[in-house]
């Protein structure tokens, strides 16, 4: 089993992710947040056939299709953090934390 918290400091909201072998091919997802999208996309989830993820044509995958449909922001970082998740769980990743930085931002509308 595999737990990974999430912060986005944009949006202010924490999630909790839980994966865990279900099948062979199969991985539950559980998705716990503050935001309420986030709990909504999880609720469908609940079980992923990560081959689907990481085959020939991943963007197809429901994990893909539906975070596009129910999450509010192209750029949220559960689906990449799922994705780790169930790298890590089926053995072909090690559990890391990833860091993205803003050193410095330049808005031509200021």
């Amino acid at each position: 089993m595999t737990i990974i918290e999430v912060e986005d400091c944009s949006c202010g909201f924490h999630s909790k992710i839980t994966i865990s072998m279900d099948e062979p091919e199969n991985v539950k997802v559980n998705i716990s947040s503050g935001c309420d999208a986030a709990n909504f996309w999880g609720r469908g989830l609940q079980r992923i056939n990560w081959r689907e993820c990481f085959g020939p044509e991943p963007l197809k995958s429901e994990l893909w299709l539906s975070a596009m449909e129910k999450l509010n922001h192209r750029s949220c970082p559960l689906p990449i953090a799922v994705l780790r998740g169930i790298e890590c769980v089926i053995g072909i990743n090690v559990p890391a934390n990833i860091n993205i930085r803003f050193i410095q931002n330049y808005n031509k509308h200021e």
